[in-house]
């Protein structure tokens, strides 16, 4: 029984053999690296798939961790959220009274319905607060928490891991 495994393995089991399919290989390997298409050919291969240069340099975004592109909605509702944020700590006698009052949470959970714009939620659709005296509709389906952390998460990401990219935007344009 013993015999017959190795004898059905052939040539291939052998050392020449093992030898014989790895230079049949490294010059497989090399001939596709002869044949492949180059840097110089970039645009003409971009022709073939794409109609137009946006939408090739769309794809190359997309794709790409180098040319990603923090949405301008997101730079807009950091800013917004910033604004208040230095405007809450400049008030003082409120800070005393309430020490939440500039928290994060609580300047999203206020400036809701301005936020909801760069995050594609219709405001209408969002749950009231629980202090509010604003009566339940069947159009409120979302959960005010989810929302206020989706906010939250966003600005954490711009605001204050990529604190610099997000500082130079707001000198530049939101002043």
């Amino acid at each position: 029984m013993r015999q017959r495994s190795k004898s059905k393995q052939g040539i291939f089991a052998s050392v020449k053999g093992k030898k014989f399919i790895k230079e049949k290989a490294k010059s497989l390997l090399q001939m596709m690296e002869d044949d492949a298409m180059g840097w110089k050919d970039l645009p003409n291969i971009a022709r073939m798939f794409f109609d137009s240069p946006t939408e090739a340099i769309r794809v190359l975004r997309k794709g790409s961790s180098l040319f990603r592109q923090t949405p301008i909605e997101s730079f807009m509702l950091c800013a917004v959220i910033h604004e208040e944020m230095k405007k809450r700590l400049k008030e003082k006698k409120k800070l005393k009274l309430d020490p939440d009052y500039a928290a994060l949470n609580r300047i999203v959970s206020d400036k809701l319905s301005a936020l909801c714009g760069y995050i594609n939620v219709k405001y209408e659709n969002v749950m009231a607060a629980k202090n509010s005296k604003v009566k339940r509709t069947k159009s409120m389906t979302i959960d005010r928490q989810q929302i206020i952390d989706r906010c939250i998460e966003r600005y954490r990401r711009l605001a204050i891991k990529q604190k610099r990219t997000f500082l130079t935007w707001y000198e530049q344009n939101y002043n």
